[in-house]
């Protein structure tokens, strides 16, 4: 059997083994409310500019609100070039001090 087969096996059997619903909590449970992500983009004023200023002009960072998750959020970086996204993830790691991120390339 193909490594594609396996993998599109695996992927049939998690997209169908449990509701919906089931799987929308589990990744809501690992996002945090809006406001504290708010709360962490102002109180880490420093360090957004600094990532800013990895590409001026052309790097942003922002709240994004998780469509199926009402009330939750992680932080949205958007960048121009694969450079950036790597001098980002040199600065800020795993994490954004603890909030989820997601690096989108624009």
């Amino acid at each position: 059997m193909s490594i594609w087969k396996v993998v599109a096996s695996l992927v049939l059997a998690l997209t169908t083994s449990c509701d919906v619903p089931e799987r929308v909590a589990f990744w809501c449970n690992k996002f945090p409310d809006v406001a504290s992500v708010e709360k962490t983009l102002s109180e880490q004023a420093q360090v957004v500019n600094q990532i800013k200023s990895v590409h001026p002009g052309f790097v942003d960072i922002k709240v994004d609100e998780a469509e199926d998750c009402p009330g939750k959020a992680r932080i949205e970086i958007l960048h121009a070039t694969e450079q950036d996204r790597k001098k980002i993830e040199q600065i800020i790691g795993d994490t954004f001090f603890g909030v989820p991120y997601r690096m989108q390339n624009i």
